[in-house]
């Protein structure tokens, strides 16, 4: 029983890696592609186009005057399009965080990415812009926006997933590791397995501190709360019931504003704003650590004797092979907060179920502390 246990802790600590540097490899491919920015790009366009679309009457009818009718409703509607076009810049322009788009890669790895404006930010946008709506076109467009704010999640996690496949695929192949092989070798070796075992410990006293740093803005909330309290000390009572959770950035953002509601509308303004910058500046000190920690994972497989490209692209030529790959790519999109969960009761399991001493004495292998538990990541 032990045998087999320690078996699937070295197994479950190289998935845990190999899901870190995936992890990783996602936040700075996210970044370099500027995905939040595009999604919102696409988000204010589709806004204004629904906003200003024209309200179907049905099925044109064939009368001498249709053709006329049709041209004018298609002049109708590319005016339309052109004022959402314009619209939708004027507003970027305004909003933060929206950096621009020719700029070099090493600025679009390093930018921030996570563009997003609030309904009430929007409304104050277009009151710059020289845009004046009635109550009446205020109220379609919140509708438009709540429905837009759903699409965007949905777009942008759905996105974050295939970014999360193609880069298992690329952490996967390019350390060629096959589930049924690695499996094999730590049930039959026994001096690898202990090898595994041991590196696989390691992993785990660092594992929650790798994945705070590697995933997104749910995890730096909590230092930018930190930073406000410091900043706003009288406020730390409010501060204290934010809990910086939430699906997106504009979700963190949202819970911290109706937090201060009781605060004066100035107040509320300069403590957000803050927010924002805090957030930013953390997010992308992470990036920072991202591609550290991505260049640090080879060093970590290293103890569990897995290294980069080791058998050339003839590895690839025996079905087996490829088979054992796809396993492994299926298994590194659970995420590393799985693995670690996984692997963390794996490791009580074992120090349960070791023999104990007689007479009172402490059992063979002294069960260490538990790390703590990491947050999972949310998109």
């Amino acid at each position: 029983m032990l045998t087999t246990i320690d078996a699937l802790i070295g197994f479950i600590g190289v998935m845990l890696v190999l899901s870190l540097a995936v992890t990783a490899l996602v936040q700075l491919v996210q970044n370099f592609l500027q995905l939040r920015a595009k999604n919102l790009r696409v988000g204010i366009q589709a806004l204004f186009e629904k906003f200003f679309e024209e309200p179907s009457t049905g099925e044109d009818v064939e009368t001498e005057d249709s053709t006329l009718l049709k041209r004018q409703r298609q002049d109708r509607r590319r005016t339309n399009l052109n004022r959402a076009f314009d619209l939708r810049d004027k507003v970027l322009k305004l909003a933060p965080f929206v950096p621009e788009e020719n700029t070099t890669w090493i600025s679009r790895l390093f930018s921030p990415t996570t563009s997003w404006v609030s309904f009430e930010e929007l409304l104050e946008h277009l009151r710059t812009a020289g845009v004046t709506l009635s109550d009446a076109e205020k109220e379609r467009l919140s509708l438009l926006f709540a429905r837009m704010e759903d699409y965007l999640r949905k777009r942008f996690t759905l996105n974050v997933r295939l970014i999360t496949i193609a880069s298992a695929f690329v952490v996967g192949g390019y350390f060629q590791l096959s589930t049924p092989a690695l499996l094999t070798r730590l049930s039959t070796d026994d001096k690898y397995r202990a090898q595994a075992v041991a590196a696989a410990e390691r992993v785990y006293k660092e594992a929650p501190a790798l994945i705070v740093s590697s995933t997104d803005y749910q995890n730096v909330s909590t230092l930018a709360l930190d930073q406000l309290a410091q900043k706003h000390p009288e406020h730390i009572a409010l501060f204290e019931r934010a809990s910086g959770q939430g699906e997106s950035r504009d979700d963190i953002v949202a819970e911290l504003r109706a937090v201060l509601r009781p605060l004066r509308a100035d107040v509320q303004s300069q403590i957000l704003a803050d927010y924002d910058k805090a957030l930013t500046d953390l997010h992308r000190k992470a990036i920072g650590v991202s591609g550290e920690q991505f260049a640090g994972m080879t060093e970590r497989l290293a103890k569990f004797d897995i290294t980069p490209w080791p058998y050339g692209w003839n590895y690839y030529a025996t079905p087996q092979n490829i088979i054992g790959v796809l396993i492994t790519v299926f298994f590194l999109t659970f995420g590393a907060p799985f693995w670690y969960e996984r692997l963390r009761d794996l490791i009580q399991l074992r120090d349960a179920l070791k023999p104990k001493r007689s007479e009172g004495n402490v059992t063979e292998g002294k069960q260490e502390e538990t790390p703590p538990k990491p947050q999972k990541k949310t998109e």
